[in-house]
This record gives C-alpha cells, structure tokens and sequence, in this order.
C-alpha cells in the first residue's frame, strides 16, 4: 500500500512538472498573439416598404435685428425610400411642409421644400407673405413635413411628427435704458435706448408713441411719467442708430430719493397693436435738489514781517445755473473760528474780481488783530466761506457753507522733516526694475505750500520733482525717482516751503539700486514617467539682467540628502543636467518619489532658488512586463506549496 501511494505522489510530482514545464513558456512570450473574435453573419433586417428619414430640424427667427420679417427655416435630412438612400429633387411626388395651430391641430398653411443637393429645405420663409395673414395670432404652432411617391401601383409616403413648434407674437422688444445724470445739472438727465424692435418688422426707427417713467425705488416702486413736449419723449438718432433724449427736465423728481428708469412703447401694423416695455434701468440715481458747491478757501500769508493774509474763493457753482457771479447774491462773507472752542472771532465781506472771476478779501492785517487780542499765536484758526443765491430757484433760496478743511495758524517758524521713507513695503532700495518711491511726512504750524524731491546720479545735474500730498497737520508728500541699472548710486535732498516763504533743505541722502537675482522659469523633466532603469534629463529657462553666473541642480533619493549637479549651458538661456537612473527604487508594483531644485547665481553673486519640483520612479522586472511578472511569480509560488505537499506525503509513507 505504502508503494502504491508512493508511486502515485511520484507520478503527480511528474504530471506537474510537465504542466509547469508547458505552461510556463507563453507566459514568458511577451510578443504572443491574441486569438481573433470569429467572424459573425451579419445580421439581416428587412427593409419596410416607406419612406424614412434621419433628422429633421426647424427654426423661427421672431425678427433678427437685420431682417424686417418673421422667419421659418426648415430642414429634413436623408428622405430614403427602400430603393434610395436619398431621395432627391424627381424622385417624390410631394414634398411640403405643413403649418398647423397646436391649440386646435388646424392646418394653418403649407407650402412647397425645395431639394439643394444634400437634404429637403425651406430657406427664411417668411411668414408675412401667405395670404390667411389675420389667422396667424399669438399661438403655439407645430411644423410637419409630408412627403409622398407613386412607383407603380404602390405608394410610400412619410409624414415627420409635430414635435417641433414655434410660438408667433406680435411684441415689441425694448433695450434697457442707461443714462447720463450729472450733478451739476440736477433738473435735466439724457437718456439712450439701444434699440426698439419689433416680432414682426425687425428694428424700429419709429414708433406710435413711447413714455419714459421713473420708479421711485425709496417709496415703494412709485411710478412717475415725465412729459416732455419739446423732445416728444424718445427720438431716433439715425447717426448714433439710437433712441435717445437729451436734457430730459426731471424737476418733478423728489429730492434725495432713488429712482430707476423705465421705457414703455407701441406700434400700430396690420393687425394688431404692438406694445412692449424694456427692462428698468441697471443702475440707479438719487436725484438732488439744487445746491452750491463752493471751493475752499485759499489763505496766504504776504511776507513774514508785513503780516497780511489773503483769502480768496475761486469759484461758487449753482447746480443750476452755473458759475455764480456778485450780482446773484445776497450774502458773500467770511468767518474765521478757533478750533478749540468754535468761536468766531472775525467777520469779513468777500469782494468779486471780475477780471480774475474770483472772490476775495485780500490785505487782512493779522498783526492788527494779534495786538487787538482777536488772533494768538499758535492757535489754530479755521475758515468758513457763506454765500446766498438771491433768486428761488424752483422750490427756496439756495445758501452754501465751505469750511476750510486745513487749519490756518499764525507761524514763526520753518517747516521740519519728521521723516523718510523709501519704498513702503520695506524701507529697502529698489531694484533696477522698480521705481524709488519716496514719502516724507512733514510738520509744520503754518500750511506747507509746497515740497520737492530733488535727485541725481553720479556724472548728471539735479533733478526737482514736486511731491504730492494731502492735506493735514502733519503731512505725507509722495515723490518718483525713475528706475536706474543695477548698482547706480542715487544722492537725493528734500525742500519744503511753507505759506510764509519760509523754507527747509535736508541733508543729502542716498541709495544703491539693489541687484536682481535671476529669474527661473520653464523647468521641464523628460521622461515624465520613468523607471527605475531610466536617467531623467532636466531643462530650465534662466534669465538675468546682467549675466548668470551657475546653474546647480539638487536631487535627492530620500528627501534627506541632495546631490548637486552643475546644469549645462546648451543655447540662449536654456540650462540642463542628467538626474541618474534610481536603480534601488523598488519592484513594479512600487513607486518612489525623486526630488530636486534649481539654484541660479549671477555675476554679482545674487541667488534664487526654485521651489522643490519631484517625478515619480516605477520599479520594472527586466523584460518582463507586470502583467506577465504577476502571473508568474503567483505559478511558482503555487507549485512550489504543491511540490511540499507532495514530498510530505511521499515522506509520511
């Protein structure tokens, strides 16, 4: 028994030989063949005796902006009888398309498709040229299309479902309103309508009648119609292809509330009456009531010594009627105020200056009213402007108050630099591509007329720009020194004046336009997919405004260690290097992260350093690819637990 048991382990140890022996080899063939599917009989359908087709299409133009009429197109696609795959112009007998009113399914009208070489069509019917015009109304409507042929004594024919609908409307469509409303001219407001457009007859350059209305958005949606007889609402400016009107009087408008626009037209055509209305208006306006829009006073002062002060108006404009002259007021004065405590402590009379257009009061004597105990030394003083339109305007008399937002102070003393600042962002020089913006924050007790920023570079004169402010105690002025190249030596100085001519001048200054480092850009690795087998070669694109230096890559295998390589110069600014093959990365199935990043110094030993970029690494089996790797070691995996279990049991007995 032991024997036969042992020979039949030993005959299966044999049979699995030979199976692993003749199963193994194709798994090793990468180029073995794949059976082909067999061929099947087609399958035969038979042909149904009528007429088919494979698509059919429609579209209603309601009145496109360049065609004055209602448009129908239709198109059927491959009209195929059993004998033709496409019927063409001689081969039906009837070829129409059919209009009916989806309401009650009555045929409405039909008429003939024309055949243009590829498919049935009617091209851009219109719609106004069928005689049963008044049955066509305001409705759904369907599109069928009927065809039909006569072989012999058999006749095919098809007719298209009546999916396919359109809805005709008499309508007018109206563009939304925008506007012009300015301010200063508040009882008047220009309106512009893109376009007024009929369903029928396209765009329109007249219309029956129109109305602009406003709604008042802070009481409740209120409508309000203005009538303008002189403009009769809405012209057509063919020039500008608009409707328009200019100057439109909205003094009937409320003060301080917000309106929106809206536009409501008709127009008569054959049957019936077109009426539409736009849109309101995407933006709205608070109209304002008339006012005075005065400039702020202007104070000097006329020599140090003399202590005269001048204050002067340049202008008062009346939302209504413009620029305001002396004959059109009742009051025109000034008042000076301590700030401290909000006395008025004088009271003058502005003169007009015809010649100038301005209004004044010069020749103010401040040591007269310092001596009188009316103005201290450093107080600080405010103005105020008064002025009175003397006729109503609409609705009651207009007056006007302009307080000088800068304090006015009696002053002895020059301006002081509290400091400067060269770029904001950081007090650091700029670059050669970058301009020196300079601030400077001044102090003064008087009001600093003016400060300039005067600069060179070595081998050129001084250059004075003035800089800019605004207004305040204590201010910031704001000046540009152009961009210089790299390493330029820029020397600059700070003047202030005050209202009293009394001027400072600052130390000379200077700074060094910093170096820029250069500029990394278009890194590209090639293979972007590679193995453990494959070397990865880098290219990057390296620019600099004087000239680069080296080109270092760094790369590492385990995100601890980096490796420097020197990139080579191929053309232009185009760098690359080699990354070696990451032999150790693991079998198929695994992935390995490679990183690195690129270093670039110029000549003047300024660096930039990218950020960190990494590829992926699949380990491979030579010659082998996975698939076939897979089913392998999983065979020998297999017959080797089935070799140990046989030898066990050969042992055992």
């Amino acid at each position: 028994m032991v024997n036969i048991v042992r020979s039949r382990t030993l005959g299966s140890l044999v049979f699995l030989l030979i199976l692993t022996i003749s199963v193994l080899p194709p798994l090793f063939n990468s180029g073995a063949g794949v059976p082909s599917t067999q061929a099947r009989d087609p399958v035969v359908t038979p042909q149904a005796e009528f007429l088919n087709y494979t698509d059919f299409d429609m579209i209603y133009w309601g009145a496109p902006s360049n065609v004055n009429s209602s448009l129908l197109s239709v198109w059927v696609y491959n009209v195929s009888a059993p004998d033709l795959l496409n019927c063409q112009a001689g081969d039906l007998n009837v070829s129409r398309f059919r209009v009916y009113n989806v309401t009650d399914d009555a045929l409405i009208f039909e008429d003939n498709l024309q055949f243009n070489g590829s498919h049935w069509v009617a091209l851009n019917y219109s719609l106004l040229t069928i005689s049963n015009m008044s049955q066509i109304q305001p409705h759904n409507y369907n599109v069928e299309c009927f065809f039909l042929r006569n072989i012999t004594t058999d006749i095919w024919n098809v007719t298209t479902s009546r999916s396919t609908s359109f809805y005709y409307q008499h309508s007018l469509k109206i563009a939304a309103p925008t506007f012009t409303y300015i301010a200063d001219t508040s009882s008047t407001i220009d309106i512009y309508v893109p376009y007024i457009r009929s369903t029928i007859w396209g765009t329109l350059n007249e219309t029956s009648s129109n109305v602009i209305s406003f709604l008042n958005t802070t009481n409740n949606w209120q409508t309000v119609t203005v009538v303008e007889t002189m403009t009769n609402n809405l012209s057509y400016n063919s020039i500008d292809d608009r409707w328009e009107v200019d100057e439109l009087n909205i003094s009937i408008l409320i003060p301080g509330d917000e309106y929106k626009i809206r536009i409501t037209a008709s127009y008569s055509i054959k049957d019936p009456l077109h009426v539409g209305q736009s849109p309101n208006s995407d933006d709205t306006f608070v109209f304002l009531a008339p006012y005075l829009t005065i400039d702020e006073p202007v104070i000097e002062y006329v020599g140090r010594d003399i202590q005269l002060l001048n204050i002067s108006v340049a202008s008062v404009w009346d939302s209504i009627h413009g620029y305001l002259e002396h004959a059109n007021m009742t009051l025109t004065n000034f008042s000076i105020w301590r700030i401290a405590d909000s006395t008025i402590v004088v009271n003058g009379t502005f003169n007009w200056n015809a010649t100038g257009d301005y209004w004044y009061f010069w020749n103010f004597d401040v040591n007269a009213s310092l001596d009188e105990g009316t103005l201290e030394i450093g107080e600080t003083y405010n103005i105020t402007a008064n002025f009175n339109v003397s006729a109503t305007l609409q609705r009651d008399a207009v007056i006007g108050i302009s307080d000088f937002s800068e304090p006015f102070i009696i002053d002895r003393d020059p301006p002081e630099l509290v400091r400067v600042i060269i770029n904001e962002e950081g007090n650091d020089p700029p670059t050669d591509e970058d301009e020196g913006d300079v601030t400077v924050e001044v102090s003064d007790d008087a009001r600093v007329s003016h400060v300039i920023l005067s600069y060179k570079t070595n081998g050129t004169d001084w250059t004075n720009i003035t800089m800019r402010s605004a207004r305040s105690v204590f201010r910031n002025f704001t000046g540009t020194i152009p961009a210089f190249p790299e390493r330029t030596l820029v020397q600059y100085r700070i003047y202030i004046n005050d209202s009293q001519d009394q001027w400072y001048v600052s130390d000379d200054r200077n700074y060094t336009v910093a170096d820029t480092p250069p500029l990394i850009a278009y890194i590209v690795y090639l293979p972007e997919s590679p193995t453990n087998l494959d070397p990865v070669t880098v290219r990057v694109n390296v620019t600099d405004s004087t000239n680069v230096s080296i080109v270092t890559l760094y790369y590492s295998f385990d995100g601890v260690i980096y490796i420097p390589l020197t990139m080579t110069h191929t053309s232009g600014n185009q760098y690359e290097v080699i990354i070696p093959a990451f032999a150790s990365a693991m079998a198929y199935y695994q992935f390995a992260n490679v990183l690195f990043r690129i270093e670039a110094t110029d000549f003047y030993e300024n660096t930039r350093v990218s950020v960190t970029y990494a590829y992926l690494v699949q380990g491979t089996l030579p010659g082998i690819d996975p698939l076939t790797a897979l089913i392998l070691i999983s065979a020998i995996a297999l017959t080797a637990a089935v070799i140990i279990i046989l030898i066990k049991i050969y042992e055992r007995y």
